[in-house]
């Protein structure tokens, strides 16, 4: 309770921390699936020596079905930032590394390691080593070598998201 309206205190991790500040829209989510929008009024200065975490608190709506003590999930919406993605089958884990293929003009393959990012449903953000414009294999990588002759079957059209980074604290008390 703060000035007699229930608050939401989130409990993060320092790399969730680092995506948080005042302002951000945040959402809870009641044990009887209710969805309660708020916003975030501060970012705890330090973290728990006993948890390793600090404390986000948001304001909620002085209207809300929140009660003092109410146990809930949520979320805060991080920023939103454009993002080049593969499908999750594109990805060819070798030796540590992920790897992907690309369609040359001569109808073979060639082998290309990439940096992965977050992950949104079946897609993976790619950081680096990727063209926005390559001809990416989107699945059956594991069953080709260098230089595979391949024949394609359909191209799937390009797919644009925009990620949002999510600190998603998990069990936090209003």
């Amino acid at each position: 309770m703060r000035q007699g309206k229930v608050e939401w205190r989130a409990e993060l991790a320092a790399r969730q921390l680092a995506q948080v500040q005042a302002g951000q829209v945040a959402h809870l989510t009641l044990a009887s699936g209710q969805v309660i929008e708020g916003r975030v009024r501060l970012v705890a200065p330090t973290f728990s020596t006993s948890t390793g975490r600090a404390l986000v608190y948001v304001s909620l709506p002085a209207d809300s079905a929140v009660q003092p003590g109410l146990f809930a999930n949520g979320s805060i919406d991080g920023p939103v930032t454009p993002a080049l993605t593969l499908p999750q089958t594109a990805l060819v884990p070798r030796d540590g590394r992920n790897d992907v293929f690309l369609l040359k003009d001569d109808g073979t393959v060639t082998r290309r390691t990439v940096s992965i990012g977050r992950r949104i449903g079946d897609r993976v953000e790619v950081l680096a080593g990727l063209k926005d414009d390559a001809r990416v294999v989107a699945s059956g990588g594991a069953f080709l070598s260098e230089g595979t002759p391949v024949q394609v079957a359909q191209a799937a059209p390009a797919v644009k998201l925009t990620l949002n980074d999510n600190p998603n604290p998990q069990g936090a008390r209003p």
